[in-house]
């Protein structure tokens, strides 16, 4: 009770300060974000519940984890304030739901207890933010700013990764299935061959048009030396081929390493120098002469010349 009352103290001063025009409307989509505050205490749901209000949130209330769960169904909001002292079932609970698992919703923790420990396992559960009663108003609108700020990021980087595995997924789903047709093709000069490695090609090529240039200079180039060389290859045009498929296991890279436009890292260099082991592997094991000397020219291609490294 006396923490509502200092709460709603606060209130009354942050809704002075707004009449006074000295109030920032949130960042970005803070301004729309729909909060879910949960406590057993009306008078301190009332209280933060006008604080938010002012800074131009959305609010639903809850007095206990089970309305919790039902206004989340309803209301699915970005974020949750939740008092861990509530009566009942612990606010504590709400941490293991899907829907904070899943980043739909951040949870700013509400507790009297000033506690660093407590704070820490909140935060290893899943907790955005860590709020010791009483606090000020702009206190609990930092927290939830915060909350907002640390969910979009997280979601982007979820979002990031899961696009990420669905291209290298298909990329090698597409590659394995041009694989085994090329495995079936035995005469060197066929114009199936020239087909199918141009698909293989196109595969490494959607992830940086860079490369794709590079392909087809480093074919062009290999097969002239080679001819020059007298260099004999069974098929003719194998070693073309096979050059046309040495940078195959960029298909495995991340897109923020193979297309950082600065300079790499130590840690990048090594991640993308893993191109050469990612496309022998997964030219390897062929019976088809093109992709034999394909998988070679993968692992070796940026090997030095007199065998030094």
């Amino acid at each position: 009770m006396v923490q509502a009352l200092q709460l709603e103290s606060g209130a009354r001063a942050a809704d002075s300060r707004l009449s006074a025009g000295r109030s920032v409307a949130p960042f970005g989509s803070a301004c729309r974000a729909t909060v879910l505050i949960v406590d057993d205490d009306d008078r301190m749901r009332d209280a933060t519940e006008r604080i938010l209000k002012r800074a131009h949130y959305q609010v639903v209330q809850a007095a206990s984890a089970g309305e919790a769960r039902l206004a989340w169904t309803a209301h699915h909001p970005e974020v949750a304030l939740v008092d861990l002292e509530l009566g009942g079932e612990p606010g504590s609970a709400l941490l293991d739901e899907t829907w904070v698992r899943d980043l739909d919703t951040a949870i700013v923790v509400l507790t009297g207890s000033d506690d660093v420990d407590l704070a820490n396992e909140s935060f290893e559960h899943g907790a955005s933010g860590y709020v010791v009663k009483p606090f000020t108003p702009n206190e609990l609108l930092m927290q939830v700013s915060s909350a907002l700020r640390r969910r979009h990021l997280e979601r982007a980087g979820a979002d990031h990764v899961r696009e990420l595995e669905r291209k290298v997924v298909e990329s090698t789903t597409g590659i394995s299935d041009l694989r085994r047709r090329l495995e079936t093709v035995t005469s060197g000069s066929s114009l199936e061959d020239e087909r199918l490695v141009q698909h293989l090609c196109s595969a490494v090529c959607l992830r940086d048009d860079d490369t794709g240039r590079h392909i087809e200079r480093v074919s062009v180039t290999a097969a002239a030396l080679a001819d020059w060389c007298g260099f004999v290859v069974d098929p003719a045009p194998a070693l073309r081929l096979a050059a046309a498929l040495h940078d195959v296991g960029k298909i495995g890279i991340p897109d923020w390493v193979l297309l950082k436009a600065g300079r790499l890292t130590p840690d990048e260099r090594t991640i993308i120098e893993r191109h050469c082991e990612l496309g022998h592997a997964l030219l390897s094991g062929s019976t088809s002469p093109v992709l034999i000397l394909a998988a070679s020219v993968a692992l070796n291609h940026h090997e030095r010349w007199d065998g030094n490294g």
